[in-house]
């Protein structure tokens, strides 16, 4: 008894003695970091005082927020607990929140949408992963080793973005033709109607059919939804993030060359790069062992005229003769996808000296847009793309300046939801 008496000091002195030196280096340790990189996020600084947070108890909240999201090491301790949770066979992940509800997606979309906003869907085939208890964590659904991005349909800014389409086609009209393209995210196409109803998502095979219903007829829009669901067994999307591969880029690429009546270009003939170990926001959002165990690997597909870009970037400046396909071997795991035209940026321009006819498209894009353009290159003389989040100038003067014929608008349908990015593209649009 004596013994175990004994033994039970010495453990609890060892841990109070560890738990002191811990608080002490993280009070003391000078480097404290000020950017997440797993979570892509800027972390807590240390707070300002005032007598009235003082006072109230504010202050010393901020202190220990700060304390906690910028001690050293954090996210190591992070990654060391998700390799501990998965020995014990914990490969799932909390519910951290599951968004909002979704709005009902009604069954006839009715007149075309206008500004202010205040057809049955094809036979597919039904998705190829069935429930395996995986588990919803901030709007992604973690099974096994892919996490799935979730989506929830808001009637209010489908209709919103269908109406901001009608707007650009009544303005460009006889100057342009515009197409539009909803890109489904990957749980959308690869997992079972079954298990989506369960989850409580929207279709989205329903709601990109809703939203293309809602523009009027000189909107090309391109079917996106079916061609991918036809190939949802294959490598469309990264199982560590939310984007599409080129692959699944491709398949889209096709259709909208259908839509258009011209030739698309087969896989064998272009070039490929290849790049290992991509670990994307899925993981950054989950903290999931599973995830980070087994990596994506990128393949590009490098266009056949040029492989050669003009680009600017988010902060202005402007360079030549830079690659449409990048070299990310050497790049951080979560920054491999800019390997597809170096990411997001304020206007890339690209001139293919194969073609001479004068012709030229701009695609208004999100990041999904960084793995198409490269298959437009070889279609145009001239092709633009830009990010409506950056780009600053008038897209009407824009489009007139470059005798640009074909516009084109991707975006992949979570942000046919999203307030913030159908102002900024109505922004656009009306500049």
């Amino acid at each position: 008894m004596k013994n175990n008496r004994i033994a039970n000091l010495i453990k609890i002195a060892v841990f109070a003695l560890t738990m002191t030196v811990m608080t002490v280096i993280g009070l003391a340790w000078f480097r404290r970091p000020d950017v997440s990189q797993i979570e892509k996020r800027k972390l807590t600084e240390f707070p300002k005082m005032s007598l009235s947070a003082f006072v109230d108890g504010n202050w010393f909240s901020g202190v220990e927020t700060w304390y906690a999201d910028t001690f050293p090491a954090r996210e190591k301790l992070v990654e060391a607990n998700n390799s501990f949770k998965a020995l014990y066979g914990r490969t799932g992940e909390k519910i951290v929140g599951k968004g909002k509800d979704a709005d009902e997606i009604p069954d006839d979309a009715g007149e075309e949408a206008t500004l202010p906003v205040t057809t049955e869907p094809q036979t597919v085939r039904d998705g190829i992963v069935s429930d395996e208890g995986g588990e919803t964590t901030d709007g992604v659904y973690v099974s096994g080793d892919t996490g799935y991005s979730l989506y929830y349909f808001v009637k209010e800014n489908a209709d919103w973005y269908a109406a901001v389409l009608n707007e650009a086609q009544k303005k460009f009209e006889g100057r342009a033709t515009v197409y539009d393209m909803i890109i489904p995210l990957n749980s959308g196409v690869v997992l079972s109607d079954a298990l989506q109803k369960e989850l409580g998502v929207s279709d989205q095979r329903e709601a990109i059919s809703y939203i293309y219903g809602k523009m009027n007829s000189s909107v090309k829009t391109v079917p996106t939804f079916e061609i991918l669901r036809n190939h949802c067994d294959e490598y469309l999307y990264f199982r560590t993030d939310h984007h599409w591969t080129a692959l699944g880029a491709y398949y889209v690429y096709t259709s909208f060359c259908n839509l258009k009546g011209i030739a698309p270009h087969q896989l064998s003939q272009f070039g490929t790069k290849t790049f290992e170990g991509f670990v994307g926001t899925h993981y950054s959002e989950t903290n999931s062992a599973a995830l980070k165990a087994n990596p994506d690997t990128i393949t590009a597909y490098v266009p056949m005229g040029t492989d050669k870009m003009t680009i600017t970037d988010t902060n202005g400046e402007t360079n030549e003769n830079w690659p449409i396909i990048m070299d990310v071997d050497n790049y951080p795991a979560n920054s491999k996808y800019s390997c597809f035209v170096n990411g997001d940026a304020k206007l890339c321009v690209v001139e293919n000296p194969q073609i001479t006819d004068g012709s030229a498209c701009i695609c208004i894009k999100d990041s999904f847009g960084c793995a198409f353009v490269p298959f437009l290159v070889d279609h145009y003389q001239y092709t633009y793309w830009i990010d409506y989040r950056y780009f600053n100038r008038s897209l009407s003067e824009f489009i007139d300046e470059h005798n640009i014929t074909d516009i084109i608008f991707l975006q992949n349908i979570y942000n046919t939801a999203y307030k913030k990015a159908i102002q900024q593209i109505q922004d656009l649009v009306e500049s």
